[in-house]
């Protein structure tokens, strides 16, 4: 006697704080209360919370997964992209294997576009999601010190805990700091985007009320960690780096671990000073998924026209997953569609396409591989375009403290 047949899967909004079989979903799941927390915390005082993006899986009406999506705006290249950001996700135990995973997040990846949404970004296996679209897009950027290569701690006394006045210069801060860093969200006014809630992290900010000019959040692990920290100018870089010589003496640290990337001023000042700088892969498991690539790059124009102009070429095709997407700027006016040009056709291998978009491969890795220069054909000027569009970025997704674990 065979094997009853499952029910499908059927899937509904599902309030964290409205319906109690999330949280149940989310400890049954994980065996901790960290990602219950954190779907707490967002759906209680994030702004950016949509319900109609927390999704539950019913298999004959009894919970078996639930996904949730936060809408966050990302900066790639030169543009600002709206994504999702992926999470949590979890499956009841009694329903792995059954295909309620694969299910939640289909159905997740189809409200994206009646949302605004051009993709979503996450921190997940690998193995699972790319059968899904998603493709490792982000590094993990740290600097390495021992306290004694930095500034005598001098004067701190300007630092202080975080203010409602103070959150409106803080995205700003955040910006400016991050500028050229692949994958930066953009950050609210907002607590949450700056005040973690896990136990033992902290913010603060430099400057008297209103006015800060230096935004620090810390934690203490093996190491002292600065997960994140931003300045306006060389004065609060200053400021950083006093303040880092005091915590880790008060917590009686040697090392520290900053979680800044190259171009950020913090990590251009400690790599002068002999720090040691990381980068790892997060072993591929930062990635991204684009739900369309012709939206994209109409949205992303800014980026590629100027550059189709400047390497004196008048439409180049790109061959993504098998899809062929035209670029042409003719009289400064861009335009995407589907289509190929078949003298400038770019062949770009599969798994490649989301890191060319954020920086983390570049053209010249691309036009080295022998199987793309045999699949593509490429003018001059088409290759010069292909080494400038798709030029180094350090790219690293820097999430809102409500993620950190």
């Amino acid at each position: 006697m065979g094997s009853p047949e499952r029910t499908t899967p059927t899937l509904r909004p599902a309030h964290p704080l409205e319906d109690e079989a999330v949280g149940a979903l989310l400890r049954a799941g994980f065996q901790t209360a960290d990602e219950e927390r954190v779907a707490l915390e967002l759906a209680r005082s994030h702004p950016a919370f949509d319900p109609s993006l927390a999704l539950m899986a019913e298999v004959d009406g009894e919970p078996a997964g639930w996904i949730l999506l936060l809408p966050r705006e990302f900066h790639v290249r030169e543009g600002l992209l709206p994504l999702a950001i992926v999470g949590p996700v979890v499956v009841d135990p009694r329903f792995q294997g059954t295909g309620v995973g694969s299910f939640l997040v289909e159905g997740a990846l189809e409200s994206l576009g009646p949302h605004g949404l051009e993709g979503a970004v996450l921190l997940g296996a690998p193995g699972f999601y790319h059968r899904f679209g998603f493709e490792s897009a982000f590094d993990y950027h740290s600097v390495r010190l021992s306290v004694d290569i930095l500034s005598e701690e001098g004067d701190t006394t300007a630092w202080r805990g975080l203010t409602g006045e103070d959150l409106p210069l803080l995205p700003a801060l955040h910006e400016r700091a991050h500028e050229g860093v692949s994958g930066t969200e953009r950050r609210l006014a907002t607590a949450p985007d700056w005040e973690s809630v896990v136990p033992g992290a902290h913010s603060l900010v430099h400057g008297p009320p209103g006015a800060p000019n230096a935004f620090l959040r810390f934690r203490k692990q093996d190491s002292l960690e600065i997960t994140e920290c931003a300045c306006a100018d060389a004065q609060g870089v200053d400021a950083i780096l006093r303040m880092v010589r005091r915590l880790a003496r008060e917590h009686g640290m040697l090392e520290v671990r900053a979680n800044v990337a190259p171009p950020h001023p913090v990590a251009r000042s400690l790599l002068a000073r002999g720090a040691l700088y990381e980068r790892s892969s997060y072993g591929d498991a930062a990635m991204l998924h684009v739900r369309s690539w012709p939206a994209l790059l109409m949205r992303l124009a800014r980026w590629w026209a100027p550059l189709l102009a400047l390497c004196e070429e008048p439409a180049l095709s790109l061959e993504i997953d098998g899809e062929s997407v035209l670029l042409t700027a003719h009289a400064g006016r861009p335009s995407v569609s589907d289509g190929r040009d078949e003298h400038r056709h770019l062949w770009v291998p599969p798994g490649w396409a989301c890191g060319l978009l954020t920086g983390r491969r570049t053209g010249a890795e691309l036009l080295f591989e022998e199987r793309v220069r045999e699949r593509s054909c490429l003018t001059p000027g088409a290759e010069r375009w292909v080494g400038a569009a798709f030029g180094h970025r350090s790219a690293q997704w820097l999430y809102s403290p409500a993620y950190e674990d």
